[in-house]
This record gives C-alpha cells, sequence and structure tokens, in this order.
C-alpha cells in the first residue's frame, strides 16, 4: 500500500476527517510527497491556510496519472473515487506566513 498527501482548504478538513474524501468535480487530487501536497496548496491554489492529510490508498489501478503533473516538478495523482475516512489520517493545519508554511 502506497501514501499519497492530499491538502484542502482548512474549512473542509472537519467534513473530510468525518466522511471521507468525495469527489470534487469529479476528481480528488493526490500527490506522491507531502512537500509537493504543501506547495501545490500555496503556490497553485494560492490558499493562506490549508489542512494536510495522509491518504493509505490501496487500489492504485484506480489512480490515473495527472498530465499536467509532467510539466511540474511534483507527481500528482487523480482519483475518480471515494475514499472512507478509514483511509485517511488528518495531520494538522497550516498557515502560510511569508510564503512559508507553519503548522
Amino acid at each position: 500500500m502506497k501514501t499519497y498527501w492530499h491538502v484542502t482548504a482548512v474549512e473542509n478538513f472537519v467534513k473530510i476527517q468525518n466522511e471521507g474524501l468525495k469527489l470534487n468535480e469529479g476528481r480528488i487530487f493526490l500527490f506522491d510527497k507531502k512537500e509537493y501536497a504543501s506547495s501545490i496548496a500555496v503556490n497553485q491554489c494560492g490558499l493562506k491556510d490549508y489542512a494536510l492529510f495522509r491518504v493509505s490508498y490501496l487500489d492504485e489501478s484506480k489512480l490515473q496519472a495527472d498530465n499536467v503533473a509532467e510539466f511540474t516538478d511534483h507527481a500528482q495523482w487523480i482519483c475518480d473515487e471515494f475514499i472512507p475516512s478509514t483511509k485517511i489520517k488528518f495531520l494538522g493545519c497550516y498557515k502560510v506566513v511569508l510564503g512559508r508554511s507553519h503548522v
């Protein structure tokens, strides 16, 4: 089982923690490394505060490589099915101060 990472706006973390990761516009974005997820939250999503989750995903055949990720320095995956809360672990909320993340 491989570990992936997911980031979201802080206001979503309680619902995700209780109900799992649901499809947002037909997909869930996962990252190979925690640092990539954090970088995306700040640099591409423009989040000032974000929540980070570790995702233990069993069925890797359901993941698709994100074509856009081929042109960046990170590995991003798209999952098109619900991930239950038993497969995710909330790691914390982070605040971006002067371009850097802080717990």
